[in-house]
């Protein structure tokens, strides 16, 4: 089982319709996941299982030590367990264990049930976290393998990235080194944008760079589809442009396609129709130099 959680300081960055593309392409690739819905905003929930009171939500687990069982609820099309959020996460004590989360998910992935009262044992747990709320992405960080972190190209976004990747460097550092961070994924990128052509640069001079989300209507409309089939790109439109961006970040994300730094800064400079030597003109250098300070002295 791997726990990858979808984080990122700022709100609005697509956090919420990453997590749910994913958990549809898992779905079609024949996998199990749960989905923990971190936020108090709840979109998650919201579009899969519309609004789920805060008796039914993950608060109950983390604060009233509620059997995470009896809050998760499946959604049978996406072969999905989720564990909803709702307002009530907000409230939370700022002072609970950093471990509380994680025992959470592994009670669920050790103790859940399919529809035949079957052991339901998940592939791939998916965090997503909230914008703004520190404690609450800390515990997700505490429980994930690996942390993937959306980021529109603007100046507020490079800012809240810088928060958010101290943020998982200090949990590296109380986990030894976890969770392992997969990369920026690019999103809602324009095609021509001068200003993301200038500010990747910034970025995948530090941190390789993941399959792009490009800017898309498609994307936009579908969450609030009144069919819950038509709510994620990869389900409703299956053979799109965007559906296939969704694949093959899944793809990259669990391992199944090998992604290098090139790849990731290749792929972007296509997206906004330019050269990966345009984009990144000193990359060698830079990568010659961290070759260096990682060499052995």
């Amino acid at each position: 089982m791997r726990i990858l959680a979808i984080a990122q300081s700022k709100g609005g960055t697509g956090k919420t319709t990453i997590a749910l593309n994913l958990v549809a392409a898992a779905a079609e690739a024949g996998l199990s996941t749960v989905l923990v819905d971190a936020d108090h905003h709840s979109a998650g929930s919201t579009v899969l299982l519309g609004f789920s009171p805060p008796e039914r939500s993950l608060s109950a687990v983390l604060h009233h030590n509620v059997d995470p069982l009896a809050v998760a609820q499946r959604v049978p099309e996406l072969n999905c367990l989720i564990l909803p959020g709702s307002y009530a996460l907000s409230e939370l004590p700022p002072d609970l264990p950093l471990n509380v989360l994680s025992d959470c998910i592994q009670s669920v992935a050790h103790e859940a049930r399919d529809l035949e009262d079957r052991a339901f044992y998940p592939d791939l747990v998916i965090i997503d976290c909230p914008g703004g709320d520190v404690a609450m992405t800390r515990m997700a960080l505490y429980a994930a393998d690996c942390v993937a972190v959306p980021m529109n190209f603007s100046a507020l976004d490079l800012t809240a990235n810088e928060t958010t990747v101290n943020l998982i460097a200090a949990i590296r550092d109380l986990r030894g080194g976890r969770p392992v961070l997969a990369g920026i994924i690019p999103n809602r990128i324009h095609r021509g944008d001068t200003v993301a052509r200038d500010l990747a640069f910034l970025v995948a001079s530090r941190i390789p760079l993941l399959p792009t989300i490009p800017e898309s209507n498609l994307i936009r409309r579908t969450g609030s589809a009144s069919d819950l089939g038509r709510r994620v790109v990869v389900k409703s439109h299956r053979k799109s442009p965007a559906a296939e961006q969704f694949r093959l970040l899944f793809s990259v994300l669990t391992g199944k396609r090998r992604w290098s730094r090139e790849d990731g800064l290749q792929y972007l400079a296509e997206q906004l129709n330019t050269t990966m030597e345009w984009l990144a003109p000193e990359l060698e250098r830079l990568q010659t130099e961290a070759a260096l300070e990682g060499a052995p002295t």
